[in-house]
């Protein structure tokens, strides 16, 4: 089976500006405010399952419950008030599994910043009428690989709705697989895993694709699917630039989505000197990458390991060769243990920058429940610091379908980085779009 399948919704999920956490407080004044006595309307957009729980704060206000209305929440910000700040909640299950995790998201901004924000829990299953489709894949031509055995993906997606299956081996008979009825596009993919290092990794050697599949029905006329030479994947060079010293060797996460679909999947998990593209066969104008590169030093602070880490983040139309720069590396020792860490974030690299934000993220599971986890992450951009360093987690526990503060005793592992980017945070994604991050995260004790 494999050892790790990623299926990504975008833009949420690969967005180049996830997290931050509160910092100035609130503060109010004039300016902003849609100009006029007018207020500004903030949209936020919820793709994938509907949040189990949403608030949101005005000014110094409190938090208080909002709802949403087709994924859809929209609230207003006062004129001469500027700081607003819209928090949910998303859950999700392993199937099989007695594991859960329930994520918590914060954004802080001002209405300096932007006003409509992508974001979204966990992606749905299809959500109207389903059907069965069948087929037989024989991708035994890519079996001579030097690597750990490969396996199959097969995906199928009409609009936003998709369904995916994962048979053992290269060669699989007799598939059946539950996907949304009507017209659809079904992805095959090959993957194979790799050991760079101590790590274990995958990437995709092969793909075919099929547009305008019935469902009901079986795919390829009910003849066999056979993989050949001509649907090996296209290796595209990555150059890495300004790599700090005594850093790991960089690697990138490659996800890419096809022309015309909502979904992408992962394209390599390690990435080193070249990535994994479509092959020319089943390569269009519209096909869409993200490249998210990466390197890291493991240092110690007390009786605690820190990791820094630098990263540079990419959206783009096509493949190609890829050159990454990274930028300078941070260096923080991290928060004093608490339930909900107060962080200082204080890093000059990216000064007169655009869309610049903090960042922090807290992990943790009860004590006595290892299959329990809770995630809470939140962004603050540089706005709403207003020159600040000071980032601090607002206690939600007390609403409705938010998740509880870490007890003590818990494990509780954390994040803090600073993100510059050519969008803000949770904006729409397009071609184009390069990020940068900075960061150190490490694990305390709560007190």
């Amino acid at each position: 089976m494999p050892f790790l399948i990623l299926r990504y919704a975008l833009p949420a999920s690969v967005c180049l500006l996830l997290a931050g956490c509160g910092g100035s407080g609130g503060n109010t004044g004039g300016g902003g405010g849609g100009g006029g006595t007018n207020p500004t309307m903030v949209t936020v957009n919820f793709s994938g399952a509907a949040p189990i729980a949403i608030a949101t704060q005005i000014g110094s206000g409190t938090f208080a419950a909002a709802t949403e209305s087709s994924n859809v929440v929209t609230f207003s910000v006062p004129n001469g008030t500027l700081n607003y700040a819209i928090a949910w909640v998303c859950f999700q299950s392993q199937s099989g599994s007695a594991y859960t995790q329930t994520q918590q998201y914060v954004i802080e901004a001002t209405t300096s910043d932007a006003t409509s924000y992508n974001a979204g829990c966990s992606q749905a299953g299809p959500a109207g009428t389903t059907g069965t489709l069948t087929m037989s894949v024989d991708a035994s031509a890519f079996n001579a690989t030097s690597e750990i055995p490969d396996y199959l993906l097969i995906e199928a997606q009409d609009g936003v709705d998709f369904a995916s299956t994962e048979p053992d081996g290269l060669v699989a008979s007799n598939i059946s697989l539950t996907a949304p009825a009507g017209s659809d596009r079904v992805d095959i993919m090959v993957y194979a895993f790799s050991l760079p290092g101590s790590f274990v990794s995958q990437y995709i050697v092969a793909a075919k694709s099929f547009t305008g599949v019935a469902v009901p029905g079986a795919l390829n006329g009910g003849s066999n699917v056979v993989f050949s030479s001509a649907d090996a994947t296209i290796q595209e060079p990555i150059t890495y630039n300004n790599a700090p010293s005594g850093f790991s060797p960089a690697s990138a996460l490659v996800l890419v989505t096809p022309a015309g679909e909502q979904y992408s999947y992962l394209a390599n998990l390690e990435a080193t000197t070249a990535y994994s593209a479509l092959p020319a066969s089943i390569a269009q104008s519209g096909d869409q990458y993200f490249l998210s590169a990466s390197t890291s030093n493991v240092v110690t602070s007390g009786q605690s390991s820190i990791v820094e880490s630098v990263s540079e983040s990419r959206n783009f139309a096509g493949a190609g060769p890829v050159t990454v720069t990274f930028p300078a590396p941070w260096s923080y020792s991290g928060p004093t243990p608490a339930a909900l860490p107060t962080l200082d974030i204080d890093y000059s690299g990216f000064a007169g920058q655009p869309n610049v934000a903090d960042e922090a993220a807290i992990e943790w599971s009860p004590p006595s429940d290892a299959n329990t986890q809770y995630f809470y992450q939140l962004t603050s951009t540089s706005n709403y610091q207003d020159g600040s360093a000071t980032v601090k987690f607002p206690d939600l526990s007390t609403l409705t379908g938010f998740i509880p503060d870490p007890v003590s005793g818990a494990t509780v592992n954390w994040t803090a980085e600073v993100l510059q980017s050519t969008v803000g945070p949770w904006q729409p994604e397009s071609n184009n779009v390069t990020g940068f991050s900075v960061g150190d995260n490490g694990t305390y004790k709560v007190p």
